[in-house]
Formats: C-alpha cells, sequence, structure tokens
C-alpha cells in the first residue's frame, strides 16, 4: 500500500485500515501520536539497529 502524501497525522489511515483494538506497532514518528485515544494499543520500534555490527558485545 502506498500513501501519496504524508499527512501531519496518520489517524485517518488507522481508522479506515486497521482493524478496531488492535496492536498497532510503528516508528516513533509523531504522526501516529495518540492513536491510544482511538482505541489502539501502539507499540513503537526504530527501524535503527541499536549497534552497529562491531559494536556487539
Amino acid at each position: 500500500m502506498r500513501l501519496g502524501m504524508v499527512p501531519a497525522s496518520l489517524h485517518p489511515f488507522v481508522t479506515d485500515n486497521v482493524e478496531p483494538g488492535a496492536h498497532v506497532i510503528t516508528d516513533a514518528w509523531q504522526g501516529y501520536r495518540g492513536i491510544e485515544r482511538l482505541g489502539y494499543t501502539h507499540g513503537r520500534s526504530s527501524p535503527r539497529p541499536r549497534h552497529l555490527p562491531s559494536q556487539r558485545p
């Protein structure tokens, strides 16, 4: 699925495409802020690795 323009909030996209009550995992972009008030649980995940391969313990 592809969005034409990126709006300031993705709330309409979420409510139109995600089952009510679902757990939504997104990046930390602010456009998802507040989707908990719409009845979703929200997890955030960064697409960047926590460590560079050379820094792994």
